[in-house]
């Protein structure tokens, strides 16, 4: 358990730093937690969230939209969570040599929209933390995350791009909805690419990410 703690803490302090360069501010940032059906619970929760996201290296201007399922687990007394697996809307597993195909490329990609668009990610799991803002604010922060773009460019053939967060997460706002809670819009700070380089890759939530138990309704509350 004290190893645990430990890992957390410096998962923390990276999701903190991060949240400080998002808003730019001093602002106090506290701990949250995960409720089911408006309480507290022990243990683990087994999560799914389905969903749109686009996903763009915006120093090439290769914005694609998929759609998947990614299921994990949330922590009954505090904000931790994992992102285990991701799954086609068919519930087959995404992997390296499996790639999603529900991917389309958006007006203006360099990705050709008639070329199979081929997305997955990768090092799963990817661990996760919510963090509440003064202004009551709800953040998710997520570390490790990274996921290989393969398409046909009209200029290039065929490219590969890797995008990996950066080490003090990927933070997002997360929402409070009937149902569950909603992942709210563009993840920042931008994440590192093979091809981009540094601060170009762009992961937006579509409207619609719900995350949600099978058993209980998922919310979020702080810890205080």
């Amino acid at each position: 358990m004290k190893k645990f703690q430990i890992v957390m803490a410096f998962l923390a302090v990276f999701a903190f730093s991060a949240i400080a360069v998002t808003t730019a501010s001093a602002e106090t940032t506290l701990l949250a937690e995960w409720l089911g059906n408006k309480e507290a619970f022990t243990g683990n929760l087994a999560t799914e969230s389905a969903g749109e996201l686009l996903l763009d290296d915006t120093a090439l201007g290769g914005s694609v939209t998929c759609s998947g399922i990614f299921t994990g687990t949330v922590t009954g007394g505090d904000g931790v969570g994992s992102i285990a697996k991701v799954l086609t809307l068919a519930k087959v597993e995404i992997t390296l040599a499996s790639p999603l195909l529900t991917c389309t490329a958006d007006s203006g990609s360099a990705c050709l929209a008639e070329s199979d668009i081929k997305v997955a990610p990768d090092k799963l799991p990817w661990s996760t933390l919510i963090f509440l803002k003064e202004d009551g604010t709800f953040l998710q922060a997520v570390f490790g995350a990274e996921y290989v773009v393969i398409c046909l460019s009209a200029l290039l053939g065929e490219v590969t791009d890797t995008c990996t967060a950066l080490p003090a997460g990927a933070v997002a706002e997360v929402l409070n909805v009937t149902g569950g809670v909603e992942v709210m819009g563009e993840a920042t700070p931008l994440a590192t690419c093979s091809l981009g380089g540094e601060n170009a890759g762009l992961i937006e939530a579509l409207p619609g990410n719900l995350t949600k138990d099978g058993t209980k309704t998922l919310e979020l509350s702080s810890t205080g």
